[in-house]
């Protein structure tokens, strides 16, 4: 234990002296700010339909009566329920199906 102590706590100095050097650099200044890559012809033409199509309204369909949220849920509860039974009594085969 007493040359562990040591060893551990040297390692845990160098550690923290190696975090101080590396906050204390400071990142290079870049020379110059990058250029702007030129327009490419296309990227006119995508920005004209996109604002023509921002200008358009979108076509909306009324429906006359939604269905209720609950019998939507309940039939497609049941679906599944019955596709699930038809499964089983595949797997089960006939001897076992339920009558």
């Amino acid at each position: 234990m007493r040359r562990k102590l040591p060893l551990l706590l040297g390692f845990a100095f160098a550690l923290a002296v190696l975090r101080y050097l590396r906050r204390r650099r400071e990142p290079p200044a870049p020379e110059r700010p990058p250029e702007p890559e030129p327009a490419s012809p296309y990227a006119e033409e995508l920005r004209r339909k996109l604002a023509e199509s921002r200008e358009q309204p979108e076509p909306h369909v009324a429906h006359d009566e939604e269905p209720s949220v609950e019998a939507t849920i309940e039939e497609e509860r049941q679906r599944v329920h019955d596709q699930a039974r038809s499964v089983l009594d595949e797997m089960r085969g006939p001897e076992l199906a339920e009558p």
